[in-house]
């Protein structure tokens, strides 16, 4: 299998459905969508199309790392593309990156740009800024050291990379931000 779109999801059921139909609008034929349920009280997963290539966990309500974690050894692709249930993959992506990693296999992940939208409300100030500061990388490799430079929902990595440091863990600092200093500390690099 070539890719694996990894969605974790608890109580996302408002967005899901637009999240996996994003997905597997980007799927080609050795591609799989793979929705892991973390203990959802709402009808997060009962709503979603069926689909040939879609494929859902259930777990009990166990947090975000476990849910990635499960999901990524769930993964039957050589490569995995993340997306959150209240996220888009806009068209193209998923070809982008794997045009991306397939041209320079020194690359261990690869990020790409986002646009941030609301169903209501403001989009908090913060996360305008941030996103914008990621948005205007020229190298997230260089940037590494002074915020995380990917939006891990806008990544798409080899799995063998993550696999090789032992996937995501828990601890003092977010899962993403985490994964990406210890993929370069392992020596590939991130684009």
């Amino acid at each position: 299998m070539r890719c694996s779109w990894l969605i974790p999801v608890r109580d996302g059921g408002a967005w899901l459905s637009e999240a996996v139909d994003s997905a597997c609008a980007e799927c080609g034929p050795s591609d799989e969508v793979v929705v892991v349920d973390d203990g959802s009280t709402d009808d997060a997963v009962a709503h979603l199309k069926p689909h040939a290539r879609l494929r859902v966990i259930h777990q009990s309500r166990s947090g975000l790392v476990a849910a990635l974690e499960a999901g990524r050894a769930a993964c039957l692709g050589m490569y995995i593309a993340r997306l959150d249930a209240d996220d888009r993959a806009l068209p193209g992506r998923l070809a982008c990156q794997l045009t991306a990693l397939e041209r320079d296999r020194t690359l261990a992940a690869v990020g790409g740009k986002a646009r941030l939208f609301v169903d209501e409300g403001k989009i908090p100030e913060g996360m305008a800024q941030y996103v914008a500061w990621v948005n205007g990388l020229e190298d997230p490799h260089r940037e590494l050291l002074v915020e995380s430079p990917m939006l891990h929902p806008a990544v798409t990595f080899r799995a063998s990379a993550v696999e090789a440091i032992g996937g995501y863990r828990t601890g003092d600092m977010p899962e993403d931000y985490d994964l990406w200093l210890r993929l370069v500390g392992a020596r590939p690099r991130i684009g």
